[in-house]
């Protein structure tokens, strides 16, 4: 068996986690993995000064099973002579927090748990047991939904506590298996409690653990744990870099007129660089930064971009309007009053509905299932007009803009396309309405409706179409 208390220190000792004489607290759960964590840092304590505190908050989810796991920490924590806090969470409070999901809530209650007795504690230093099969999940989860490189570079040895920057988190576990700490906790006799929870499988990471990962380790890669902290390990070094470029960058700038050297313009930045200073921008604004935006925020400069905030703005939850200008500031603005007639507006439609005032143009849009019963071109209902597209083929994103000279599209039942010029000629529509029609383009840029003409023929509803966007319009 492996020396696991010497391939701890060493770890320690290799990323600088913690430091001589150091307070720790450390966060128990009762599981086998914190359990030995504890273990493993109270006896290499008295060498290297470490006063420990032992963390444990009772969440209340399982009953008679949480307060096991309290009494046996409360218990180690005795044993082992180190001071512990505790604290239990009434039952059903969680449930109860509105737009969280339960396990958000129970992320946001510890990280408010932590800080309290760490500060009672006196330290500033928190220890996680986050082990090497924790970022091997946490990468298939954050791939599965889109990461970037430093979102697959998974968790770092000492990284802040969100929302407290003053507390630290440290995770000394990162290059030691389960497997092997199941083995320490069997061999040291260290006493610990399942979860049962762990085998929910209606919970994406359990399909991870017990599906995916030991179907590519017996069919692809036997040693996938090894190759995935591996590429990990690469995709963190090269985030850091485009993180201090773009974090140089944007301090350089804001000290232009002050001696600073000649910073260089936001688009001559490599792309990797303009994508990081624009995600730090929208997250201290509080707005999700989501790729479809970020991209937008990218490609084009001075256009409203509806998205999303992960709280409340000025004490407001609607959705807000983004933008930035040529010198790569990120705006922000209020959507649902009309949009300026210059500024093009862009449309994540990842949110599945949504409305927006353009133009003077009232817009709601919906995706929907493909329904196989047969659906009309054109439905109209009082003042409003009804249009049905093939969502997969406009995407995840749309443009609404102005009608341009030289705009050209492909109505419906034509083979080629047409001059929005020439369409307006043929309806004899007056110039002022030329001038304020509104046109909505596709992820790639097609054309795919344009006000009062008929819809773009490669995004018509076919018998391949298996989501259906539903674009409502009437005259505000």
């Amino acid at each position: 068996m492996k020396d696991l208390l010497a391939e701890f220190e060493a770890s320690v000792l290799r990323d600088r986690v913690f430091r001589r004489g150091e307070k720790i607290l450390v966060a128990v759960s009762g599981g086998v993995d914190s359990m030995v964590l504890l273990h493993l840092l109270s006896r290499l304590a008295p060498a290297n000064g470490w006063k420990l505190g032992v963390a444990h908050l009772n969440h209340g989810l399982r009953g008679r099973s949480s307060d096991a796991d309290e009494a046996l920490v409360r218990r180690a924590a005795r044993q082992l002579g180190w001071q512990v806090f505790v604290e239990r969470i009434p039952k059903g409070e969680l449930k109860q927090v509105p737009k969280l999901s339960l396990e958000m809530a129970a992320r946001q209650r510890r990280h408010k748990f932590w800080a309290g007795a760490a500060r009672e504690f006196g330290t500033r230093k928190i220890a996680l047991a986050h082990h090497a099969d924790d970022q091997v999940e946490l990468l298939f989860l954050r791939l599965l939904r889109g990461s970037g490189a430093q979102g697959l570079s998974g968790m770092r040895p000492l990284s802040p506590l969100p929302g407290h920057r003053n507390l630290t988190l440290a995770r000394p576990m990162l290059d030691l298996e389960k497997r092997d700490l199941e083995s320490y906790a069997a061999q040291q006799r260290v006493r610990f409690r399942k979860d049962a929870t762990n085998n929910a499988f209606e919970i994406p990471r359990n399909r991870i653990r017990h599906e995916l990962l030991p179907l590519l380790k017996r069919h692809y890669q036997p040693a996938l744990g090894t190759v995935i902290t591996r590429v990990m390990k690469l995709l963190g070094g090269d985030a850091e870099v485009i993180q201090g470029l773009a974090e140089d960058w944007s301090e350089n700038r804001g000290q232009r007129g002050q001696g600073a050297a000649r910073v260089a313009s936001f688009d001559a930045l490599p792309i990797a660089v303009r994508r990081r200073v624009l995600h730090d921008q929208l997250l201290a604004r509080k707005v999700v930064p989501d790729f479809a935006l970020v991209e937008s925020l990218v490609s084009h400069s001075n256009r409203v971009i509806c998205a999303k905030c992960t709280e409340s703005i000025q004490g407001s939850q609607r959705s807000w309007g983004v933008s930035r200008d040529g010198s790569g500031q990120v705006h922000l603005s209020p959507v649902g009053t009309d949009v300026p007639a210059q500024a093009a507006l862009s449309l994540d439609l990842n949110a599945r509905s949504g409305r927006v005032v353009y133009g003077g143009v009232e817009i709601r849009w919906k995706i929907l299932k493909r329904n196989r019963k047969a659906m009309p071109l054109r439905r109209r209902r009082s003042q409003e007009t009804v249009e049905f597209f093939d969502a997969d083929q406009v995407g995840s994103s749309l443009v609404l803009r102005h009608w341009l000279p030289g705009d050209r599209y492909q109505p419906i039942g034509l083979a080629g396309t047409r001059k929005l010029q020439d369409c307006f000629t043929d309806l004899k529509m007056a110039r002022e309405l030329r001038q304020k029609a509104l046109v909505a383009e596709s992820i790639h840029g097609d054309i795919f409706w344009v006000e009062r003409l008929r819809i773009g023929e490669r995004f018509k509803i076919t018998d391949r179409t298996a989501r259906v966007l539903v674009w409502r319009w009437r005259t505000a």
